[in-house]
């Protein structure tokens, strides 16, 4: 049975937007009490998202040919896995941090992050037709409008922790890794975007 690369592809980016969707979930009624059961829930998500992974890795191995480089398709696999890697980071520092309340910027990456991973999994259904394509630069610039909203979320988030007066540097120093893990959630969403672009740039 041929192995359908594309369509593995996919069902790893969906693992993202399903983590994403749970992150966003778990934020909107954030619960303090919940967090170590739901940091467990959410490393479940990343634990099915490495497995597949795994799965093709050991395809690959096998393969005689593949329908593009074994070398770009064990690359995209790993943008696309960091993806759902950032999100469980995010929510691992909401626990480790003993994190109470939640920053207003932590609510708008939520969104967005949903966002991110739902663009991004509309390109990897599309990367299957890449030479016939006519809406992957589409998708591909929409994704980039949604990393630099969270470029805003993260700038004027940033600037608002330090120039609270009521922050302490504990705090300070506690918020600025949580946003700046939240930025790399989209970040690696255009990166995983990005690797599409070059493989697409040498096949055609």
């Amino acid at each position: 049975m041929k192995n359908n690369y594309f369509q593995m592809i996919l069902e790893q980016a969906e693992f993202c937007k399903q983590a994403a969707v749970a992150f966003n979930a778990y934020i909107s009624d954030f619960d303090p009490e919940k967090l170590r059961d739901q940091t467990k829930e959410m490393h479940e998500i990343e634990h099915s998202a490495d497995m597949a992974t795994h799965e093709i890795s050991l395809k690959l191995d096998k393969e005689f040919i593949a329908p593009i480089d074994r070398e770009d398709i064990l690359s995209l696999t790993q943008c696309i896995d960091d993806v759902i890697d950032t999100i469980e980071d995010v929510f691992t520092k909401l626990y480790i941090y003993n994190v109470t309340k939640l920053r207003k910027e932590i609510l708008e990456y939520g969104k967005l992050i949903i966002d991110g991973t739902s663009k991004l999994c509309e390109i990897c259904e599309e990367f299957e037709n890449f030479k016939k394509s006519n809406t992957l630069d589409k998708l591909a610039v929409e994704l980039n409008t949604i990393e630099e909203d969270g470029d805003r979320i993260y700038f004027l988030g940033i600037r608002r922790l330090f120039t609270q007066s009521d922050v302490t540097l504990e705090e300070q120093l506690k918020w600025k890794s949580i946003i700046e893990a939240l930025d790399n959630c989209l970040d690696c969403c255009e990166q995983a975007s990005d690797m599409m672009q070059r493989i697409i740039l040498k096949n055609t």
